[in-house]
């Protein structure tokens, strides 16, 4: 049984952009779903825990463009460049 904190549940494949708004109306479980998805995403393209983290409680930062900006460079200077993007 799967409970509030539990990362181990499938990624959802919503796409859409997030508002902080729209962030602070959701339920318990669907906020812990969807940071748990944001930091998978971003773990799985090779972001280190510590930014992949941090990244992922941005809702209004959107995940497109996150491999290609790690490509170029180390995962600190990455989410240091899509922090300042969503700012």
């Amino acid at each position: 049984m799967t409970h509030s904190g539990d990362c181990s549940r499938p990624a959802r494949d919503d796409a859409e952009a997030m508002t902080a708004r729209d962030f602070e109306l959701l339920d318990e479980t669907e906020a812990t779903e969807l940071l748990c998805s944001r930091f998978r995403t971003l773990t799985d393209v090779g972001y280190d825990c510590t930014h992949a983290l941090v990244l992922a409680v941005y809702p209004q930062f959107e995940l497109d463009g996150a491999e290609e900006l790690l490509a170029s460079g180390s995962s600190e200077i990455a989410a240091r460049l899509l922090i300042q993007r969503a700012a």
